[in-house]
């Protein structure tokens, strides 16, 4: 992006206009002196506040970040000892978060089933990917499917006897 020309001429103007500039004569007398005056003899200190005067000034952040980790202490140190009073549930007690049974009579669920219907299977689909297999209970083994006999060219040409 170039800059605008008047814009730059402008400016090129009044930068030699300045360089001819000179301060008038009476701002060097004595500046030596000020200069070293100022630097042995600074200013005095502004007045100190109340909190100040009391002792209490201090940076606030690091006590912030002191409080946050006891409130997060103090949080995990209750979790965890009012999670010992917890009690297990008897042994005949349904488990919270296992699978509810399905109440009324939808389409497509029957009765008290806790899985839906699968869908009718089409004969015309051509086979296609075997259909996956849930257990509603997580303990239960299925058993594998049976394989089909296959046939290859050293026993399909001879016959038992």
């Amino acid at each position: 992006m170039k800059p605008d020309n008047s814009t730059q001429d402008e400016l090129q103007r009044v930068l030699a206009l300045k360089r001819h500039e000179q301060p008038p004569r009476k701002f060097f007398k004595g500046f030596a002196e000020r200069v070293m005056d100022r630097l042995q003899n600074p200013e005095p200190p502004p007045e100190p506040t109340f909190l100040q005067r009391l002792g209490l000034d201090f940076d606030t952040k690091p006590v912030l970040i002191c409080l946050l980790g006891l409130v997060v202490c103090g949080l995990l140190a209750f979790g965890l000892i009012s999670s010992r009073g917890i009690k297990a549930p008897p042994p005949g007690a349904p488990d919270p978060l296992g699978p509810r049974p399905v109440r009324g009579n939808a389409a497509g669920v029957e009765g008290a089933s806790l899985m839906p219907t699968p869908p009718p299977k089409h004969e015309d689909s051509g086979g296609g990917a075997e259909p996956v297999i849930v257990s509603p209970d997580p303990g239960q083994r299925i058993p594998p499917r049976p394989r089909p006999a296959q046939v290859t060219p050293a026993n399909s040409g001879t016959s038992a006897k």
